[in-house]
C-alpha cells in the first residue's frame, strides 16, 4: 500500500490540511505542538479506527467544531487507486467509508489499510502490561491470518458471558458450556498466534542483530495464557474458586503475553530508554517485514520523533532498515537538514514544514 494524499479537517490544531506524499520517506519538520504528530494520528485513525493519544474523540476534535474528517487516496494491494475516509463526532459516533461505500466497522478498513506506528506509547511494549504486548502481537495475526478476527470476536462474546455468570452463580456445573467453548476457541486462537510468532521471531532477531548487537542476547517468548500441559478446560475447573472470587476469568487466550529478556534478565528493567527504543523499532519493523512477505502488500510506517534517544550512528542504521523495508514512511522531527538524508542511492523523500497547524512542502 502507498498513500497518495491525505486530507485532514478539524483534528486538533489542523483546521484544514492537505498533503501529497511520495512513495518513500515523508518528513514532517516543525516545533513541538506545531501539528506534526497530529498528521500521524490522522493516518493512524484510518488504520486502527482510533487515536494512539486518546480514546475520546472529543479530545481530537477542534474546540469549536463538532466533527473531524480524515480522507485518503492510496494504492491498494492490487495497485489500484482507492479512497478511504473516517469521521468522528463529539458524541463518539464514527463513520467509515471505502471507495464511497459505508463499512460496518473500522476493522474492515484496517484490513485494507495496514499501518504500523512507532510513537511514545509504543514503549508500553516493554513497560506496559500484557494487554499492550498482546495487542501488538495480534496486529500481526489479524493482518496475515484472515480467520483471526471472527475467532477473537466469538471468544470475547463467550468470555463476557462466562464473566457475567461468575457474578451470579457459584455452581460449577453452570460453567461447562462456557468452559468448553472458551477452550475450543482459545486453542484455535493460540494456534494462529503461535504460527505467526514462529515466523516472526527470526525476523525480529535478525533486525535486533543489525540495530543492537551490543545489547547481547535478546530472547522473546510467547506465553499462551494458561498451562498447555493441562489443557484450558481443566485449568478453568481448577481455578473456578479463584475466578468466582475475582468475578472474572483469569486464564485463557485473553491472558496471553510476550516476555522480553536480555541475558536472562527482564528487558524492562535492564535496558535504557534508548535501548528500549531500538528494541521497539526492531519489533515493529519485523512485523512490517513479515506482513510484506506474507501478503505481497506493504505497510505504511509512522515514526514520531524518530531521532530522539538515538545517536547519529543508530539513527542511520534505522534509516537503512527503513530503506530496505520497501515501506512508505512518515517521520516527524523538530529539526532536520535534507543533507542528513542524502547519500543513499535511490532514496526517495519529501519534506514538509509544519507550523501552527499549517503544512507546506519544502523545496529541496
Amino acid at each position: 500500500m502507498k498513500i497518495l494524499s491525505v486530507e485532514i479537517q478539524n483534528l486538533r490544531n489542523l483546521k484544514s490540511a492537505n498533503l501529497d506524499l511520495c512513495s518513500g520517506h515523508n518528513l514532517l519538520v516543525g516545533d513541538n505542538g506545531a501539528g506534526k504528530t497530529s498528521v500521524l494520528e490522522a493516518i493512524h485513525l484510518l488504520g486502527y479506527g482510533r487515536s494512539f493519544r486518546s480514546r475520546q474523540p472529543k479530545d481530537l476534535i477542534q474546540n469549536d467544531q463538532s466533527e473531524l474528517i480524515v480522507s485518503c487516496g492510496f494504492l491498494d494491494a492490487e495497485g489500484q487507486e482507492s479512497r478511504a475516509g473516517i469521521s468522528k463526532n463529539t458524541s463518539a459516533a464514527s463513520a467509515v467509508r471505502l471507495n464511497g461505500a459505508g463499512l460496518n466497522s473500522s476493522a474492515e478498513l484496517a484490513a485494507k489499510f495496514p499501518v504500523v506506528t512507532i510513537e511514545s506509547s509504543s514503549f508500553d511494549l516493554l513497560d506496559g502490561g500484557p494487554k499492550e504486548r498482546r495487542q501488538a502481537l495480534d496486529w500481526g495475526v489479524f493482518h496475515v491470518e484472515h480467520s483471526f478476527s471472527n475467532l477473537w470476536r466469538d471468544y470475547r462474546r463467550v468470555l463476557a458471558q462466562r464473566n457475567a455468570q461468575l457474578k451470579v452463580s457459584d455452581d460449577i456445573s453452570d460453567y461447562s458450556v462456557w468452559n468448553q467453548q472458551l477452550a475450543s476457541l482459545s486453542l484455535q486462537i493460540h494456534g494462529l498466534r503461535k504460527s505467526y510468532f514462529e515466523a516472526f521471531l527470526p525476523v525480529f532477531q535478525k533486525l535486533m542483530a543489525q540495530l543492537g548487537p551490543e545489547l547481547g542476547e535478546i530472547t522473546l517468548q510467547y506465553q499462551p495464557g494458561w498451562n498447555e500441559a493441562k489443557g484450558l478446560e481443566e485449568v478453568l475447573k481448577e481455578r473456578f474458586a479463584r475466578d468466582r472470587f475475582e468475578k472474572r476469568t483469569t486464564r485463557g487466550c485473553h491472558s496471553a503475553d510476550l516476555e522480553f529478556s536480555v541475558e536472562k534478565s527482564s528487558a524492562r528493567d535492564r535496558l535504557s530508554r534508548g535501548q528500549k527504543k531500538i528494541l521497539v523499532i526492531a519489533f515493529k519493523c519485523a512485523q512490517a517485514s513479515l506482513y510484506n512477505s506474507a501478503t505481497g502488500n506493504s505497510c505504511v510506517l509512522l515514526l514520531d520523533d524518530l531521532a530522539s534517544e538515538l545517536d547519529s550512528d543508530k539513527w542511520q542504521k534505522v534509516l537503512t532498515i527503513l530503506d530496505e523495508s520497501g515501506c512508505q514512511t512518515l517521520q516527524t522531527y523538530t529539526e532536520l537538514e535534507h543533507s542528513r538524508f542524502e547519500g543513499q542511492e535511490n532514496r526517495e523523500l519529501k519534506m514538509f514544514h509544519v507550523k501552527q497547524g499549517e503544512i507546506s512542502p519544502v523545496d529541496r
